[in-house]
């Protein structure tokens, strides 16, 4: 698994394979899922989306350098006919709780239309990766944050961040039901550097407000267009 750059430059020790991989989807897992992971897989396969197409196992024992999480299983939801949007959810990162906060987190991540197989797993080990870094860093994250120097995303070439968010959408997950209220849902969410700059610099309503107006898919790649240059005239 490649290590996340962010402010901090975090790097994590979950590794994969393609035998973990067919191990998921064949039910046999190389580390047993915990009784949480259990129960909040039940309810987005019962609640939320049905079951996934793919399960991969990420195994702190297999990692040359161990991470902080004992195992990260990154669920995946292929587009279809009735959702043309592929979905991610984190399994495993809510058995600890956030540094300096009093919730627990998975994390979730959409990308509309179809995507390549290469893109389909790195966007798997991506998600892993982050939620290793709270934890190897010893930071606080929540929703409406930023990691502005994430290295390169995945299917998104033409954004340089990503943003923490609640779920979007008419019925969005913000956590999940009791036992395990405590844990809260963070979208992850690609945008690009202007998008980045105008929630720094001007807040969330603003921010809002330009996806809004500009009709911005944040399930889709894009990239900000080239800001025009100011001509000046020379007097002869």
């Amino acid at each position: 698994m490649h290590p996340v750059r962010s402010v901090e430059h975090a790097e994590c020790g979950l590794t994969s394979s393609a035998a973990d991989e067919v191990r998921a989807r064949r039910g046999v897992m190389s580390c047993r899922p915990t009784d949480r992971m259990k129960r909040l897989y039940h309810h987005l396969v019962q609640h939320r989306w049905g079951e996934p197409a793919d399960l991969v196992v990420f195994d702190r024992s297999r990692a040359a350098v161990p991470g902080a999480l004992e195992q990260v299983h990154v669920a995946i939801w292929d587009s279809d006919a009735s959702c043309d949007v592929t979905s991610y959810m984190t399994l495993g990162m809510s058995e600890r709780a956030i540094p300096e906060a009093d919730h627990r987190v998975e994390l979730t991540l959409g990308v509309r239309g179809h995507i390549s197989r290469k893109h389909r797993s790195q966007l798997a080990t991506l998600l892993a990766n982050l939620a290793e870094y709270p934890f190897t860093h010893e930071r606080k994250i929540d929703w409406w944050e930023r990691l502005v120097d994430p290295g390169a995303i995945p299917a998104f070439p033409g954004c340089p961040q990503l943003l923490l968010a609640p779920m979007f959408g008419d019925s969005p997950l913000e956590r999940f039901p009791s036992p395990d209220e405590d844990v809260k849902v963070l979208a992850v969410v690609p945008i690009t550097g202007r998008e980045g700059r105008l929630l720094k610099e001007h807040g969330r309503s603003a921010f809002l407000d330009y996806w809004e107006e500009n009709g911005v898919d944040i399930y889709s790649p894009r990239a900000d267009a080239p800001e025009r240059r100011r001509r000046t005239l020379r007097r002869r």
